[in-house]
């Protein structure tokens, strides 16, 4: 099964593009190393508090993705530095 999600963030205290780059860098980077995920930077690149995670797992079965699921938004959640505003997703 596959899950893809979309996350819209809003990225709190950011004052520049740069200060917005390290706190997703970082959440990416977080996600990356505790899930076997692929995770892309997708949209709007010029906004420098606001951002677009596109992420897509491959699981066995309905559970897994959705406890996978639930962890990724746990962990931005625990980061303090980012708010989700809205998440799309799709199981295939």
């Amino acid at each position: 099964m596959l899950l893809y999600l979309e996350l819209d963030l809003f990225v709190n205290f950011s004052q520049s593009l740069k200060d917005k780059r390290h706190v997703v860098h970082s959440i990416k980077s977080r996600l990356k190393s505790k899930f076997n995920i692929s995770i892309r930077e997708i949209d709007p690149n010029d906004k420098w508090q606001i951002t677009r995670l596109a992420i897509a797992y491959i699981g066995n079965d309905r559970t897994e993705i959705e406890n996978t699921k639930r962890n990724i938004q746990d962990l931005i959640y625990s980061n303090g530095n980012v708010e989700i505003s809205s998440v799309r997703e799709e199981i295939l």
